[in-house]
C-alpha cells in the first residue's frame, strides 16, 4: 500500500482540487490507461507518466480573467484551480497577475513599446530632500516660484496615487484599459514634469 497514490489526494496537490477539475483529470488519466473507473490507488511507478499526461492535457488557472485568457489562448484545456500558487499563467503572484493585465491593456490599446520606471523610492527620496533643503533655508518659502513648484507636485503625487488605483483595477478586468485614458495621464504628468523643472532652474518669479 506503501507504493500506492491515494488518487483523489494526489491530483488535489497537483492543483485538480476543484470537482469539475478533477474528474476532467481523472478522465484523463483512464484514457491514457494508468487508471480505470470505480478505482481509488495508482501506482507510484506510474506517477511521472500521469504527471506527464496531465501537463499536456490541462492548463491550470486561477479566476483572474487575464489567466482565464491565458488558459484559452494554450492550446491545452483550461481548468481553474483553487490553489493559485498552482496557476500556470500568474504562479499566485500579485506581480505576476499585475504584468499580466498590463501586457492584455498594452494589446488593446495598440501599445507596442512601454517605458516601465519604478518610481516610488525616486519620489519619497527626493521629497525627503526637499523637505530637508526648506527646512535647511525657510527663505526660499518666499519665493512665488516655489510655491507653484510645490503645487505641481502635489498634482503629480495625486496623478500617481490615481494611476496606481487604476492598475489595481485593472488586474482583474485588464480589457477596460484605454489608449485615450493612458496617453491623457502621460501627457499631463509629463508637462507636470517639464514645468516644474522650468521653474528650478529659471526661477522666474
Amino acid at each position: 500500500m506503501s507504493d500506492d497514490l491515494d488518487i483523489e489526494a494526489w491530483l488535489s496537490t497537483l492543483g485538480f482540487d476543484l470537482p469539475e477539475g478533477r474528474a476532467s483529470a481523472r478522465g484523463a488519466l483512464e484514457a491514457a490507461g494508468l487508471t480505470r473507473p470505480g478505482k481509488a490507488r495508482m501506482s507510484t511507478a506510474k506517477e511521472e507518466r500521469a504527471r506527464g499526461v496531465l501537463e499536456g492535457a490541462f492548463f491550470l488557472h486561477c479566476a483572474t480573467p487575464a489567466c482565464i485568457v491565458a488558459a484559452a489562448a494554450s492550446g491545452k484545456v483550461g481548468v481553474r484551480t483553487g490553489q493559485r500558487p498552482r496557476c500556470a499563467h500568474c504562479g499566485g503572484s500579485d506581480n505576476r497577475r499585475a504584468e499580466a493585465a498590463l501586457l492584455a491593456a498594452c494589446q488593446r490599446t495598440g501599445v507596442r513599446r512601454l517605458v516601465v520606471v519604478g518610481g516610488n523610492v525616486g519620489a519619497a527620496v527626493a521629497i525627503i530632500f526637499g523637505i530637508l533643503a526648506i527646512v535647511s533655508e525657510p527663505g526660499v518659502l518666499t519665493q512665488g516660484w516655489l510655491h507653484l513648484k510645490l503645487l505641481f507636485v502635489l498634482i503629480i503625487l495625486a496623478v500617481h496615487y490615481r494611476l496606481y488605483q487604476r492598475i489595481r483595477a485593472l488586474e482583474e478586468a485588464p480589457l477596460n484599459a484605454t489608449r485615450r485614458e493612458f496617453s491623457v495621464i502621460h501627457g499631463l504628468v509629463s508637462a507636470l514634469l517639464l514645468g516644474t523643472l522650468v521653474l528650478v532652474f529659471l526661477k522666474p518669479f
